[in-house]
């Protein structure tokens, strides 16, 4: 059985990781290295493998072909940017990249490394809505795609889902780098550039509405231009109590739209149809698992690179554009 370990136990979907790969045998956790040892012991125990207390025990470890980033958002960089040196397999939660200098430096490592290879913790592109609608616009039925609307939001403030020791981070922009917005619009945001390539332009309001978690944002929404022309409306946040995240994308031939969990289509005056269901491909550590068995073809999982760098600059785009109240354009330089 191959071999991972976690480095770094901060992210609230660490547990659920754990519970997969144990469950799935999907591989032997070898070890945990956390910030927070008390936290990594933990972590450890519950995933049967060692605590270390220097991480770079794991990088020198041959036997342990993968790791697993959990850690808190703004202390990702220096974790991801070792792992790539030491040449592992790596899934690393979202966000990836806090903005352009993370992006690059990640490009950097990558572009150096020979082994390294890389997934994240993003899912929507690979569940069966992402593939479905990825598999629709490449008919051409839509004809040019013009304007889409995504909402991605939940009821986390409310819910006080943050409270916890191990999960507080959420609410310290020293750590997390932005909060409700960030968490969850970087879904929306790496949806939408695996789907239409990098963004061009961001004008964005980000806020705290409830003051529940009053040292962060807990809701925004941004307005992105894509460099193929199309108009992005991005809504996100934990200030819902309920009800459905919608999805609405225009096109010169007609709309696809979200029905019921479904995806519609309606053609210029014509009636809706639902679109052929697409199967989901493994995310999370099961994509890490397809990774090292090498199921994912290199070209692949280095375009879905491109597209969380890609999705880390605009979302670092939206935050600068509420700082200042002006629409940010990113650099074109790759």
């Amino acid at each position: 059985m191959r071999k991972v370990a976690f480095v770094s136990a901060a992210h609230i979907h660490t547990k659920g990781f754990i519970e997969t790969i144990r469950k799935e045998r999907l591989f032997g956790v070898a070890a945990v290295w956390d910030a927070v040892p008390a936290r990594g012991r933990v972590y450890a125990e519950r995933a049967g493998g060692r605590f270390v207390a220097a991480r770079r025990a794991i990088w020198r470890d041959r036997a342990i072909e993968g790791v697993i980033i959990t850690s808190e958002n703004t202390t990702k960089r220096p974790l991801l940017l070792e792992a790539i040196r030491a040449g592992k397999s790596i899934m690393c939660e979202k966000p990836v990249a806090l903005g352009h200098a993370e992006a690059a430096a990640i490009r950097r490592a990558m572009k150096a490394s020979r082994r390294a290879r890389l997934v994240s913790g993003y899912y929507i592109p690979y569940g069966s809505f992402g593939r479905t609608l990825k598999a629709f616009l490449a008919t051409g039925r839509l004809g040019k795609p013009l304007a889409v609307q995504y909402r991605n939001c939940h009821q986390g403030a409310f819910g006080r889902w943050f409270d916890s020791p191990d999960l507080k981070w959420f609410t310290k922009k020293r750590l997390a780098g932005g909060g409700g917005f960030l968490d969850l619009g970087t879904h929306a945001v790496h949806f939408l550039t695996w789907l239409f390539g990098p963004v061009e332009s961001a004008s964005a309001m980000v806020l705290n509405q409830t003051g529940l978690y009053p040292g962060i944002d807990d809701t925004g929404r941004a307005i992105l231009k894509f460099r193929n022309g199309v108009l992005a409306g991005v809504e996100a946040g934990w200030t819902s109590h309920s009800g459905a995240n919608p999805f609405l994308l225009t096109g010169t031939k007609g709309a696809v739209q979200e029905v019921g969990g479904k995806l519609q289509f309606t053609p210029a005056g014509g009636k809706p149809v639902l679109l052929p269901v697409k199967p989901s491909v493994p995310t999370g550590v099961r994509r890490l698992a397809a990774l090292m068995a090498g199921r994912i073809p290199e070209r692949e999982w280095r375009a879905d690179v491109e597209s969380f760098l890609a999705a880390g600059e605009a979302m670092e785009a939206c935050y600068r554009s509420a700082a200042t109240g002006r629409t940010i354009r990113l650099a074109r330089g790759r």
